[in-house]
């Protein structure tokens, strides 16, 4: 399953060293045995608006990014005191332990032992720059350690001259930029969802149609939105279709044509008690060629994502 970013706010880095500063502590040894920070696994997600629109999200970012990578520590998971990803060259960072009041259960997947945070930048809601990352870790006594990662572009290939990723609806200059991963409408990309009359999960079956047309693409997932319990307002994903379901692997996606995917109900996996009948509408999350994923055994990595206009079921 894709990790999409969901809303974290940016703070300044005088901030940061601030709390690295007040981190410290007179039980602080030279020579303690610091936080081991392992590779760090990034991607970036191209969105359609309609994506937090239709969640009635204040910012409607069309570009996210995550972070994954494993910390570990000689005293425990506990003994770490805060973890931030810093973009040094913007002078920006993005808690991921610690810092803010997020705790364990913010951004750790125990059953994993790995740390993710997906984030945007609300000054910057159209656009992600590469520049100078690193993962900063303190412990309960003060000892810092930190490690140096890169973005990557699609299919995990190493950034040479580019410089940001934009999105459709960045309007500024694209120079020295990389689009993200495409995203479909329902006007340019044909999307079509329906599904037949039947009530029962067992019997119902959806139609779902599209072409991509971006050569970087090679997969795909689905995401079934619908009404929203905290806003009856709005929306939110309920369910999803992961890219090794039996009917999304037999229907695999041919660039430029159109795909014609035919999903019995039984593939989905629904979110807490949600059922087939809350299903008011969906988007197709694209994905590139996957990178191996060396923190969890037997799972990939996708390093681009491109999350569709929304769109609404309707009957055959």
């Amino acid at each position: 399953m894709i990790n999409v970013p969901k809303l974290l706010f940016v703070k300044s880095v005088i901030l940061f060293q601030t709390l690295l500063m007040t981190a410290c502590s007179p039980d602080s040894v030279p020579g303690d045995v610091v936080t081991e920070i392992s590779e760090v696994y990034t991607s970036i997600t191209h969105f359609h608006p309609s994506f937090y629109s239709k969640q009635k999200k204040n910012d409607v970012n069309s570009i996210g990014f995550t972070f994954a990578f494993r910390a570990s520590d000689p005293q425990g998971i506990e003994d770490i005191y805060s973890l931030n990803a810093v973009n040094e060259s913007k002078d920006e960072y993005y808690s991921i332990l610690g810092s803010g009041g997020y705790t364990l259960s913010f951004s750790y997947q125990e059953e994993k032992d790995v740390f993710m945070r997906s984030a945007y930048n609300p000054n910057s809601l159209h656009r992600m720059d590469f520049d100078k990352w690193k993962i900063y870790a303190v412990d309960e006594r003060g000892n810092q350690s930190n490690r140096a990662f890169e973005f990557l572009l699609s299919a995990g290939d190493t950034v040479l001259n580019e410089t940001f990723v934009y999105s459709d609806i960045y309007d500024e200059s694209t120079d020295d930029g990389v689009r993200g991963l495409e995203v479909m409408t329902v006007e340019d990309s044909g999307l079509s969802f329906t599904s037949d009359s039947n009530t029962e999960c067992s019997d119902i079956t959806f139609n779902i149609s599209f072409t991509a047309t971006d050569i970087r693409v090679e997969s795909y997932e689905l995401g079934f939105f619908g009404q929203s319990e905290a806003d009856l307002e709005a929306q939110e994903e309920i369910a999803i279709v992961s890219e090794d379901s039996v009917s999304i692997e037999a229907t695999p996606i041919t660039v430029g044509e159109v795909t014609n995917l035919t999903l019995p109900c039984t593939e989905i996996k629904f979110i807490d008690d949600k059922s087939v009948s809350d299903i008011e509408g969906m988007v197709i999350k694209l994905v590139d060629e996957p990178i191996e994923y060396s923190l969890v055994e037997n799972e990939l990595w996708h390093s681009f994502i491109g999350v569709s206009e929304y769109t609404q079921l309707a009957s055959d």
